[in-house]
């Protein structure tokens, strides 16, 4: 066993120590609103973490798959008409909010297509990309830390 590993420990302000900027793409899928909500709160808090400490947080939401249905105005004639999301409202909030405060939230066109979902049905302050796997792609060879949030259900529920 390498003990010197187990006892050497760095601080919260060691590891952030010299940072101006924090480059991250977040990849996300989560299908289940709960989870979502939760994730992308985490996000928001991320982000609010870092400028309290005098960092810029530089953030790219890349949203695709399931949690398309939460970028939508409306699920009406989608693949997800039939699923319902009691914090939809609060979901669109915190999204907003995000965008807001900087962050850039993109959606993918290709799970637009798949999902019979209509661009002009995507929330005005989310911008629709052609591939976003391709952005991803991009931004971490631009430097960007990845980030994916695809797990459906935690292993510790949230307020749990």
């Amino acid at each position: 066993m390498n003990t010197e590993c187990m006892n050497k420990t760095t601080t919260l302000s060691e590891d952030l120590e010299g940072l101006k900027e924090v480059r991250v793409v977040w990849d996300v899928t989560i299908g289940d609103a709960r989870m979502f909500a939760d994730r992308i709160n985490l996000i928001r808090q991320t982000a609010e973490s870092f400028r309290k400490r005098g960092i810029t947080p530089c953030f790219v939401v890349a949203i695709h798959g399931p949690a398309t249905k939460f970028a939508t105005q409306s699920l009406a004639g989608t693949v997800f008409e039939k699923e319902t999301a009691e914090n939809m409202p609060d979901i669109r909030k915190i999204l907003e909010e995000l965008t807001q405060s900087g962050a850039r939230i993109q959606q993918c066109e290709i799970t637009l297509l798949r999902g019979n979902i209509p661009n002009d049905c995507i929330l005005p302050f989310i911008s629709t990309e052609e591939n976003v796997l391709v952005n991803i792609a991009a931004l971490q060879n631009k430097g960007y830390a990845y980030m994916p949030f695809h797990i459906a259900e935690p292993l510790i529920k949230p307020g749990g």
